[in-house]
């Protein structure tokens, strides 16, 4: 247990010792997830692109001592929500996790 003068907190070291982050499906409900799917399938058809109507992904970044949710935030679709999760993965091995927490949880989802 740090001593209440030391500096030193729980969580020392950088973040990936203790958070990890993963992608998820977006959670919906199967009818609005089926009403999404034919949205896209009727925009693609018609030439509008349909990839914004599509259910998409979240990010999630839990505490890997509890499995306790720490982030959630939604990435749009494959492509955007890969790089996302490059950027957090870099961000959870360079921060720690106060530093994480606080410029993640700035991040309007």
């Amino acid at each position: 247990m740090p001593d209440a003068r030391s500096s030193e907190t729980p969580f020392s070291g950088n973040a990936a010792e203790y958070l990890s982050a993963d992608l998820v499906a977006r959670r919906f409900n199967p009818l609005v997830r089926a009403a999404r799917y034919v949205a896209a399938f009727a925009l693609s058809a018609f030439g509008f692109g349909g990839e914004s109507a599509l259910p998409g992904f979240e990010l999630i970044v839990i505490r890997l001592d509890t499995g306790a949710e720490v982030l959630r935030i939604a990435v749009g679709q494959f492509e955007e929500a890969t790089h996302v999760l490059a950027n957090v993965r870099d961000d959870l091995s360079r921060l720690t996790v106060e530093q994480f927490v606080r410029e993640w949880r700035h991040i309007d989802a």
